[in-house]
């Protein structure tokens, strides 16, 4: 991970920076070539106000982007929202399924109630719980437990045997705002034929609260479920929104004074005054990066790393003496890897040159090559020998030429600029 913490003396100049670091990280993606999903995220654990990710697009990968087709919005799955949903009219209550989910202490139950499919019949999508959007109405909401009915009936206290509200056993029933309130009553808040086995009456009735788009506290829609292709986009009401698997590269933070304020730290502002700076925190995984390379710069004979990244520019190749190959001189291979090192000079950059002088068939080495993935092959086989040219291979275009040694830096240092 390559992390960069920045510090501003005030808000404006650090949301400059936080610009700046933004611009940074989307010229890197796009000088190696790399396609990338700019999207509105969540600061979580993190804290601050502004919080931003960059996702590679892949079916691999173990995020979720969310963007619309018209105007280009764009969030993680955590923070995206969708066109306010409607209670479905002709949602029938045997389309209507119940997630159980359980507080951390196990005395809560909670039971989230939600259309089963996107549509009021049976052939649309299943629909699926947000585990984020409960846990913002109820803290203590623990997502990780799977079988929250059994346990919740394991750790069952009746209210009748403790008189602190806050240690017997509950249950909390929110109801997803595509639940027409005329289905409420058709939902069984409960099955409780276990616990009628194992418990006595008077742990009855247990106390239960329910949580409804017309509760105020938590506003006038609550959208429970995970968003589906073609949801309303919040944002221009007008386009459809898209879910895309991906892979979270780097992540930017305006922290603003969160951490500065406790820490006192403060700096000396031209006013005389002592001022809290203002923090940004931003990374970059680097080895995440790799494999998402791979995935796009790669094909079925190994990989084609884009020269920007690659571990060298060019690898030199020669037969091997053991081999009973084309061997040139050790004199003309020396020779002509002092003109690939020296090639930059002819031009604006330099050229980072691997010799590959292991005593193994030119052959293997050259699949060898392929495999790794170098931008450019020379080869220093029987047409060196032979005519003292140098054969060269671009990785990307399959490209094959031979070229004499006097035009040999010539002829690298164009190809290289191609790619």
């Amino acid at each position: 991970m390559k992390d960069l913490y920045t510090f501003d003396a005030t808000e404006d100049a650090a949301l400059k920076t936080y610009g700046e670091v933004q611009g940074a990280y989307k010229a890197l993606f796009e000088e190696i070539g790399l396609p990338y999903i700019h999207a509105e995220a969540d600061s979580g654990n993190m804290g601050g106000s502004l919080s931003h990710e960059y996702h590679f697009p892949s079916l691999s990968g173990e995020d979720t982007v969310i963007s619309c087709r018209n105007c280009g919005y764009c969030a993680n799955e955590e923070t995206a929202q969708i066109t306010p949903p409607k209670p479905i009219s002709d949602l029938a209550a045997s389309r209507i399924a119940t997630f159980h989910g359980i507080t951390g202490d196990r005395k809560a139950l909670i039971n989230i109630h939600y259309p089963r499919y996107t549509k009021a019949t049976d052939d649309g999508v299943l629909n699926e719980v947000h585990a984020g959007r409960v846990k913002n109405i109820i803290r203590d909401f623990d997502p990780s437990v799977m079988n929250a009915l059994d346990i919740w009936f394991d750790n069952f206290v009746g209210y009748a045997h403790l008189a602190d509200v806050e240690s017997y056993s509950r249950v909390i029933n929110i109801f997803d705002a595509r639940i027409p309130p005329s289905c409420y009553g058709d939902i069984p808040p409960n099955r409780f034929s276990k616990m009628i086995e194992k418990k006595s009456m008077e742990d009855f009735p247990i106390p239960t609260a329910s949580i409804t788009l017309d509760n105020p506290e938590f506003g006038s829609s609550l959208n429970l479920l995970k968003i589906q292709d073609g949801d309303g986009c919040p944002k221009c009401g007008e386009g459809k929104l898209r879910a895309t698997g991906a892979i979270e590269l780097g992540h930017t933070f305006h922290l603003g004074t969160r951490y500065t304020v406790p820490l006192r730290a403060d700096v000396l502002n031209e006013a005389g005054e002592w001022k809290p700076m203002v923090m940004g925190c931003h990374g970059i995984g680097v080895s995440r990066m790799i494999p998402a390379i791979a995935e796009v710069y790669s094909d079925h004979n190994g990989l084609c790393w884009p020269r920007v990244v690659a571990p060298y520019d060019v690898v030199l190749v020669h037969g091997s003496v053991k081999k009973n190959a084309a061997v040139p001189p050790k004199e003309d291979i020396e020779a002509v890897y002092d003109v690939l090192v020296a090639g930059g000079l002819a031009g604006a950059t330099d050229v980072d040159v691997i010799l590959d002088d292991r005593d193994k068939d030119i052959v293997w080495k050259l699949k060898d090559a392929v495999l790794v993935g170098y931008p450019i092959v020379c080869i220093m086989g029987k047409s060196w020998v032979n005519s003292k040219k140098v054969e060269i291979e671009v990785r990307k275009t399959k490209a094959r030429l031979e070229v004499e040694l006097g035009d040999l830096a010539t002829v690298i240092e164009g190809l290289l600029k191609e790619l």
